[in-house]
């Protein structure tokens, strides 16, 4: 503050500790590469860790205590594990693949492809039973398709108009581009554009108005 004299803060640093393992996957146990980890409740360092080429990973630092950790793979099923003391133990985690029909993607808003959070997907097989999702706060999802005959998707958002189309169960992940629903917004971005024209019929174009 303006007139105050000068003062020391002395500021006590406590060590941090780490923790460190290795991610893989239930049933093969091989590694799991590019499996992005983080803190429950986040961190305000905003610490993240991904597995390297081994499965491997080590996050840090971070205060002594209990952590629950967070991990995303787009194969695998989400998982939390823990809590777990940050004492330096070395940890192995086992993550579920996802079914062979899982569909992945990328839900995004035409035409700068932000992602859409929120918007809702159904799977729609012929004769079976419809199952739903909602895209994350990053527009990625994750449904649980049946059956082994491609089948109807569709995906709806507030804003924007529906979309479906046929997709075939366990396809690779993909990314599903809606259009805005409100013309007068295509129209500004550039996206439609006004069609001015004459109708006529057979007998050519209509006889000139002479005022």
């Amino acid at each position: 503050a303006a007139g105050a004299s000068a003062q020391t803060i002395r500021v006590n640093l406590e060590r941090g500790d780490f923790l460190a393992g290795s991610v893989v996957a239930i049933g093969s146990m091989r590694p799991v590469v590019g499996v992005q980890i983080t803190l429950q409740g986040g961190e305000p360092l905003g610490l993240l860790a991904t597995t390297g080429a081994d499965g491997s990973f080590r996050i840090g630092p971070l205060a002594r205590g209990e952590v629950t950790l967070h991990l995303r793979h787009g194969d695998h099923q989400p998982l939390s594990w823990g809590p777990v003391v940050t004492n330096g133990n070395t940890l192995r985690i086992p993550m579920q693949p996802l079914p062979s029909t899982t569909l992945r993607g990328r839900v995004r808003g035409r035409p700068d492809q932000k992602p859409i959070a929120g918007a809702r997907l159904a799977w729609l097989p012929t004769g079976g039973n419809s199952v739903t999702a909602v895209t994350d706060a990053d527009g990625t999802f994750q449904i649980a398709a049946t059956g082994d005959a491609a089948s109807r998707l569709a995906i709806s958002a507030a804003g924007f108009l529906n979309y479906a189309e046929l997709v075939q169960p366990g396809a690779p992940f993909a990314e599903y581009d809606l259009w805005p629903a409100d013309p007068a917004v295509r129209l500004a971005k550039g996206m439609s554009a006004p069609l001015v024209g004459v109708v006529v019929d057979a007998g050519g174009p209509p006889p000139q108005q002479v005022a």
